[in-house]
């Protein structure tokens, strides 16, 4: 069993949309250090009701254009797409109701 309250061994439950603005709105900033920062610009790390929930662009990094490896902020503004992980499902469905969207199925 996982420490739901850990970001330890959560994996992909699926996708919501939204921008990278819009995400900060919700959750505030990204964590300082992404989880892996060779494949991924941003990250959030959410508690909900249902254990810990992750926000994040992975894989982003290898589709960033060279002004986006001096700015790396620039590419999350341009997502729309972000991957939601979590040790459950309820964890994945509680982000996609705290950012008003329909959570996508992995």
């Amino acid at each position: 069993m996982f420490d739901l309250a850990s970001p330890v061994g959560t994996g992909l439950i699926g996708y919501v949309p939204g921008t990278y603005t819009q995400l900060v709105e919700v959750f505030g900033q990204p964590d300082p250090e992404p989880c892996d920062p060779d494949k991924t610009h941003a990250e959030w790390t959410a508690m909900t009701p249902h254990g810990v929930a992750t926000l994040y662009d992975y894989g982003s990094i290898h589709r960033c254009r060279s002004r986006c490896r001096r700015d790396p902020r620039k590419l999350p503004e341009r997502l729309v797409s972000w991957h939601v992980g979590g040790h459950n499902a309820e964890s994945a469905e509680w982000v996609a109701a705290r950012l008003g969207v329909k959570l996508e199925a992995f």
